[in-house]
């Protein structure tokens, strides 16, 4: 369940107490807010598969090369130029072709 069917199952604004007063049930709403932010962190620190979708060209990501000594890298997808394929290019200067997943880089506390 995500916090939106939590609000809207639960009619947290048209609950009627008298006349025509609305209040909100402060446990359920409360734990709305707790389930938005624990969603908006997995949505946030969700590593993306490249076959699923991949990142603009140029913007910093953490990386994942699977099978590589430094599997965690942090690098770019660089623009596809004529014939070649987009590669990767990691902050070291180095160009990799296998990564497997990507993920924003996480803000920092």
């Amino acid at each position: 369940m995500k916090a939106e069917d939590l609000v809207n199952n639960n009619s947290l604004t048209n609950i009627e107490v008298t006349g025509r007063d609305t209040v909100v049930y402060t446990g359920i709403a409360l734990t709305a807010i707790n389930m938005a932010r624990m969603e908006e962190r997995e949505n946030v620190l969700k590593w993306i598969s490249v076959k699923e979708r991949l990142p603009d060209p140029g913007e910093e990501v953490l990386l994942f090369e699977e099978g590589s000594p430094r599997p965690f890298e942090i690098g770019w997808l660089r623009e596809k130029q004529g014939d070649h394929k987009s590669n990767w290019a990691l902050q070291n200067g180095d160009v990799v072709f296998e990564v497997t997943y990507w993920m924003p880089i996480p803000k920092l506390p």
